[in-house]
């Protein structure tokens, strides 16, 4: 097992590797065992050679996320006789699934038990595994003290017992983790050469490389940009060719992002193409990872609405993938995107989701970056006191620290705190000072903004020369970063708000002339309207692909595509609302984009995805809120209906939406008019609606998660598009079109064609485009079939999809089938109370005319 943190460059969020992620699952279609476990096991087996085979099944299974058959599978050898030895390994794996998976608790269990039987059996290298995974338990827990105990105790073994390779590099990569959280960078720094000297000589690259990007990271963070570029592309060096896909990615955004922090836009959007398009062929948690970087950038560029996208997405494919960690971050970035925007009410709300994740995980150098944007919103809605009070609890965290981004951000909060007061402290401005010469060489997207913040205090103080020379410099670093963007991002950059405050700084202070620029006034004027256009176009960042695979065709070949769009012909005129069902993958918001390109609609096409916005924020997003509608409402917001006004409105995820919110859609459907939260008038929007989902509602009606009523009021016209497997013939015309788009169209060969016509793509044009990309990542000449994944080529029987509900839902009405729906019977067969079952049979939809 690699080490367990991965920590990011230039941000505050936390990402683990891959292998390591507790409770991230990766969505893996098809599993076979490579041992089978249905046999007895041997009367007298090589324990090596057992040990082995178990070791990777179990790895295997543990990567599909099936913790529970390889629960099944080990506990079944633990069931017959076995030699001590060989327990002590099984428990051991018993309780590596439960650290993999998350659930500390009962990891616990199993590893003290295995513990106790390595101990007894003086199995020393099981023994140090053990406890090493005893203090991973405690990383869950929180309790970084008891970790490093548990750490110290394993490596203490491998010392006694003269035990080298993986065990100890692992335990000196954990104490390095853990003084990572605490924020002691150099001391971490140290540690983390060690390991890479165990990897090296033990040639494991995968590991090797990984100890190197954490190296890098904890360089950046200590501002040492350029040296953790050397240890970025070292990592890169060593995982090309021999290593899995995802460290090369995770070296692509690590290297974009390390650009970013040096202002190098123009390379750092080369790097996150490149990372952008690999994670895109791997998909799942990959892809969650590398949005994350993509996110971050996409805000530092002033291209909000592309950011928010990700976001989103990124946000769905976590929650999906039951991936905590992603979750708090990507809240985290909405709250960072919606303060760029000044919409300070919903940052502040995402701000606190994020928080509450990040505050049970032990990162409590997370959670102090969380509540500065806190802090930040805050001010914004006035209410300082409250502000105050969480920049002194930072502060404290800050101190002993050798994070120098939060003791500048710390720094930073106190000047907007002091210029919300109108207020003007000079030992303020020169603590913040002291911050902007290793913000200048490390972290440039905040040495924007502190420069720009310090600039307008010291003209609130009246210091004129000093803000000119800071805004000098500021000016200087705004043309080399513009110059190397694109035309689209460039523009978008200098309608970004901190680009934007400069600019009218340089206006209020006269500096045109110093800085030889011509007509201010015209620029600022000029940025304005451009940010109009972009709101209303909304610019696709050059080179990436879009974060939900929307393309600008939809390509096919079968009849049954072509009925689709010819029902899409005939309804896209009419302004009844329209419901597309089918798989994920499928293409369903494409298909909407296609009815509202060809509606004839003026206004703009508006997608929404319900399951990325939270409960409590869904009336507001969408109908939007007047002032005074409650603390922070300072000025009338338009939702998301009165943003589509004269267009379309896509909710995307429909059956996530709460019940409650049901009941006000029904009505705005009724009445073609919003009312905003808190306006006592309704507002008329004319708005047409597309609704899309991947559940079959009409269950989702008879369980009681959705409404009736609202349900046939949006399947007024239903569309079902029918997944990939059921329209083979569709398959070479996209391929000939992806693989149009980079440029290889001949460079396919025919067995390779073959496998991909022949495959099922659970995850439908999605997934097909993604091995795409990959295959022309990996492929210099033709695309040959050995170059396809296994999978694909081979494909294995599936896991079961079905959901713990579906399958208990399947069982209760099975047996009330068998007992002509006896409650008395059924209850007392299941083990349950008559009133439980009851409760169940309400919940599933369960009656007695099912039978």
């Amino acid at each position: 097992m690699p080490y367990k943190c991965l920590f990011t460059s230039f941000e505050w969020f936390h990402i683990l590797a891959p292998s390591a992620e507790p409770g991230a699952q990766r969505p893996v279609q098809y599993m076979v065992p490579q041992y089978d476990c249905s046999r007895d096991m041997p009367v007298k087996p090589d324990p090596r050679e057992f040990i082995s085979q178990i070791e990777q099944e179990s790895e295997h299974l543990f990567t599909a996320g099936e913790y529970a058959q390889a629960r099944r599978m080990l506990r079944r050898f633990l069931r017959q006789k076995v030699t001590e030895a060989i327990r002590a390994e099984l428990q051991l794996l018993v309780g590596k699934s439960y650290v993999d998976e998350g659930k500390w608790k009962k990891a616990l269990e199993n590893l003290q038990t295995a513990k106790k039987t390595a101990e007894k059996t003086r199995n020393h290298e099981t023994l140090a595994s053990t406890l090493n995974y005893i203090g991973d338990c405690y990383i869950l827990k929180g309790n970084k003290s008891s970790a490093v105990k548990f750490f110290n105790q394993s490596l203490s073994v491998c010392r006694k017992q003269r035990l080298s390779g993986n065990i100890l590099a692992r335990n000196i990569s954990d104490l390095a983790q853990i003084a990572d959280m605490r924020g002691e960078y150099k001391k971490a720094i140290p540690q983390w050469n060690k390991a890479i000297s165990i990897y090296q000589t033990l040639s494991a690259s995968r590991n090797h490389a990984y100890a190197l990007l954490n190296t890098a990271m904890l360089r950046s963070r200590l501002g040492n940009v350029r040296e953790a570029i050397d240890d970025a592309n070292n990592a890169l060096s060593i995982i090309t060719g021999l290593g899995p896909k995802t460290v090369r990615t995770d070296c692509m955004w690590l290297l974009g992002s390390l650009h970013a922090q040096m202002g190098k836009y123009g390379d750092c959007l080369d790097y996150m193409e490149k990372a952008a398009l690999e994670a895109g062929a791997l998909g799942g948690l990959e892809l969650a990872r590398a949005y994350i970087s993509l996110t971050i950038v996409l805000i530092e560029l002033g291209a909000f609405d592309r950011a928010r996208q990700y976001a989103e997405e990124g946000l769905t494919v976590s929650r999906r993938l039951k991936w905590n960690r992603g979750i708090a971050t990507y809240q985290g970035l909405l709250a960072r995107v919606r303060l760029s925007e000044g919409d300070f009410v919903a940052a502040l709300h995402y701000t606190r989701e994020a928080r509450k994740q990040f505050a049970s995980s032990g990162h409590f150098l997370v959670e102090a970056r969380i509540l500065l944007y806190e802090a930040e919103a805050g001010i914004n809605l006035l209410k300082l006191s409250e502000a105050r009070n969480i920049l002194q609890r930072v502060t404290s965290i800050a101190t002993g620290t050798d994070d120098v981004l939060l003791k500048s951000n710390c720094a930073l909060t106190e000047v907007l705190l002091l210029t919300a007061r109108k207020k003007f402290e000079d030992s303020a401005a020169k603590k913040l000072n002291r911050f902007l010469k290793p913000l200048k060489r490390g972290w440039f997207c905040h040495y924007m903004k502190a420069g720009y913040h310090q600039a307008d205090f010291l003209v609130t103080g009246g210091k004129l020369d000093q803000a000119s020379r800071i805004l000098e410099d500021l000016y200087a670093q705004i043309r080399t970063a513009a110059d190397a963007l694109p035309e689209k991002y460039r523009t978008l950059y200098h309608n970004s708000p901190t680009v934007k405050g400069i600019a009218k700084l340089v206006l209020e202070l006269e500096m045109e002339k110093t800085l030889q620029l011509t007509s201010v006034d015209d620029a600022i004027a000029a940025l304005e309207d451009v940010r109009d256009k972009a709101r209303l176009e909304p610019a696709e960042p050059t080179g990436l692909p879009p974060a939900s695979g929307v393309e600008s065709e939809f390509v096919f070949r079968s009849n049954v595509i072509n009925n689709v769009m010819g029902m899409i012909k005939k309804v896209a005129g009419t302004d009844m609302p329209v419901l597309l069902t089918g798989e994920t993958g499928v293409g369903k918001e494409m298909l909407a984009r296609r009815i509202h390109k060809t509606s004839g609609r003026k206004g703009r096409f508006v997608p929404v995805s319900c399951i990325a916005i939270p409960s409590s924020l869904m009336e507001s997003e969408l109908f939007g809120y007047a002032r005074g509608a409650f603390t922070g409402a300072n000025e009338d917001r338009d939702g998301l209906f009165l943003a589509a006004d004269k267009g379309t409105l896509f909710l995307d995820e429909i059956g996530e939406m709460p019940l409650e919110m049901q009941v006000k859609l029904l009505r705005v459907l009724e009445e073609s008019s919003v009312r905003p939260l808190g306006a006592t008038k309704p507002v008329s929007a004319d708005v047409r609606l597309i609704f899309a989902t991947n559940k079959d509602l009409e269950d989702e009606v008879r369980r009681g998660a959705f409404r009736e009523d609202l349900f046939y009021r949006i399947s007024v016209i239903p569309i079902n598009i029918p997944p990939l497997r059921e329209r083979r013939e569709d398959v070479p015309a996209l391929v000939e079109h992806f693989l149009g788009q980079s440029g290889r169209s001949k460079d396919l060969e025919k067995d390779a064609l073959d496998s991909l016509e022949q495959y099922d793509w659970p995850g439908n044009v999605r997934e097909l485009r993604n091995e795409l990309l990959r295959l022309t990542a990996i492929s210099k000449g033709k695309i040959e079939k050995h170059m396809v994944k296994d999978d694909i080529i081979n494909p294995r029987a599936p896991a079961s999809t079905e959901t713990l509900e579906e399958i208990e839902r399947k069982v209760i009405h099975d047996v009330l089938q068998k007992t002509e729906f006896d409650t008395r019977e059924t209850a007392r067969l299941l083990g349950i109370a008559r009133s439980t079952l009851y409760e169940k049979m309400k919940r599933y939809g369960i009656k007695r005319t099912e039978s």
